[in-house]
């Protein structure tokens, strides 16, 4: 048996224990009634903790519930049901949603200003990518696509992105001006390494809408400089300057990487530096989701660490419907140094559909950057809530360790919960 979710009657669940659903996902799923004669099994996308669950399809966690509860909100389906298909339906059908992709207004933009940086981190996923810089006419020019393809009633958002955004500052001038001079109301956050904030005024933060700065810091002291391949005292610099800026009210993300093989010493030392301090917000990833088992039980026990000590939260995952990628997101335009769109910021000067001095895209490879693989992903209970896409570099096929670790993280969070 198939259901259609788009033909499902839509109104919204009510809120029944641990969270809320997903609101798109109760708008397009509605209520499920029970058929008789039907045999009913608990849905595979249902990860249980006790007597809780989370349903990674609507992106509910309830407990104690009875059979019709259960039923009522899709944490049992009819035997037969075609889950992948389900699950397929609902997220085509966000895609055709006039407020997901396919228009040309956009509302979030992310820029590489340069290609170049002056730190030299060992595992730079940009090693062998050829040296460009944004010039100060296609920063004009980028100004102009941004002006032109954004909604006006709705805030936008830009990332400026590298290489090292802030060893082309003079471009980023050129594109706020630009921004300010025409009212467009905008909020930015910089990737950055940091190290050449001290050459950025706090005249400049402000001009250009700076809300957030995410920095990487991989361990403390000299061991942070020999990683980062920056001069000596770079620690010192990167903590002053986040003491600097966060005094400014801007908010800091700290990424802190466990990286494989080397354990849970040195991202612990970061996360004991720097949780607890205000407007630092530490999380911990794996560095490019290359651990096995072991890796990744040190990983959860950084994150532990992290929850219960004021920084990034163990919560329930987003339900995505497979969106979590731009390059299936038409309202985000990835644009590069010399005004090229890329499906993908990880993947930004090799295949690209267009650029911003022209009207058409390639639809085909669009398309080819917003396929999943269906068959590798359709037994896997994390499929609506994961963004993975074919293609992408960074963010490709999972590992049986990573999938397990998602895992022990809903439970977790069920477990905080009840």
């Amino acid at each position: 048996m198939v259901v259609d979710a788009c033909a499902k009657e839509e109104r919204p669940m009510k809120s029944v224990g641990l969270n809320v659903p997903n609101e798109y996902a109760s708008r397009v799923l509605g209520t499920q009634t029970r058929e008789d004669g039907i045999q009913y099994r608990l849905s595979r996308f249902v990860v249980t903790e006790g007597d809780a669950m989370f349903n990674t399809l609507t992106g509910e966690a309830i407990r104690d519930a009875d059979e019709a509860t259960q039923i009522a909100r899709w944490f049992r389906v009819p035997e037969q049901m075609d889950e992948s298909a389900l699950a397929y339906s609902v997220r085509q059908r966000w895609l055709q949603n006039a407020n997901g992709p396919g228009s040309d207004v956009k509302n979030r933009y992310v820029i590489f200003m340069t290609t170049v940086c002056n730190a030299h981190c060992e595992y730079c996923y940009e090693q062998g990518v050829k040296s460009m810089t944004m010039t100060e006419q296609t920063a004009n020019d980028v100004a102009d696509y941004i002006l032109t393809h954004s909604d006006r009633d709705n805030p936008v958002k830009i990332r400026w992105f590298g290489g090292e955004p802030l060893m082309n500052t003079k471009a980023i001038d050129i594109i706020t001006d630009k921004l300010n001079a025409e009212g467009l109301d905008f909020n930015a956050e910089a990737f950055t390494n940091g190290d050449l904030l001290p050459t950025v005024t706090d005249e400049q933060l402000k001009a250009w809408h700076i809300r957030s700065l995410q920095f990487t810091v991989d361990d403390v002291g000299a061991e942070y400089d020999r990683i980062k391949g920056l001069p000596e005292g770079a620690y010192d610099r990167i903590c002053k300057s986040i003491d600097r800026v966060t005094a400014l009210g801007t908010k800091v993300n700290l990424r802190i990487h466990y990286r494989p093989g080397h354990g849970s010493e040195a991202p612990l030392r970061v996360a004991k530096e720097f949780c607890g301090k205000e407007k630092v917000n530490p999380y911990c990833v794996m560095l490019y989701d290359g651990g096995n088992g072991e890796d990744y039980a040190g990983l959860m026990e950084v994150q532990k660490y992290i929850h219960e000590h004021g920084g990034s939260k163990i919560g329930f995952p987003v339900v995505r419907f497979g969106l979590s990628c731009m390059a299936e997101n038409r309202k985000t335009a990835c644009i590069t140094t010399d005004g090229h769109l890329s499906p993908c910021e990880h993947h930004p000067y090799g295949e690209n559909y267009g650029s911003i001095y022209e009207k058409k895209y390639d639809q085909a490879v669009l398309k080819r950057w917003a396929a999943k693989s269906r068959n590798y992903c359709d037994g896997c209970v994390l499929y609506p809530s994961c963004g993975k896409q074919n293609l992408c570099p960074a963010e490709g096929k999972c590992s049986p360790a990573e999938i397990q670790h998602q895992l022990n993280r809903i439970r977790y969070a069920l477990k905080e919960a009840t």
